[in-house]
């Protein structure tokens, strides 16, 4: 991580204006941290809905059921935010050609 890191930021923020480095970097380390957030979050799903038995005062298949419905959810989350960025990104360079 540490390696790739630096050469990432280096290349990302050469290409930004001056004026919006700050935010540019901003949105890079949110965008890395959500990205390990969500990473942990899909494998710890796959592995506990492989992990074996459930305990018994549960009906089978209601932990897979859970897991996918908090996976479909998170996912669904993540992109309505990616819409949203694009949608203020546009925005804000519509305003600025201006």
């Amino acid at each position: 991580m540490a390696a790739a890191f630096s050469p990432l930021m280096t290349g990302v923020v050469m290409r930004v204006p001056v004026t919006d480095a700050a935010d540019a970097t901003g949105v890079i380390v949110t965008v890395n941290q959500l990205a390990l957030v969500v990473g942990v979050a899909t494998f710890g799903t796959l592995y506990l809905n492989q992990a074996g038995h459930l305990p018994a005062h549960l009906v089978p298949g209601s932990f897979r059921l859970l897991s996918a419905h908090a996976e479909i959810v998170t996912l669904v989350v993540l992109a309505v935010g990616a819409v949203a960025g694009g949608v203020l990104a546009s925005v804000r360079g519509a305003l600025a050609a201006r």
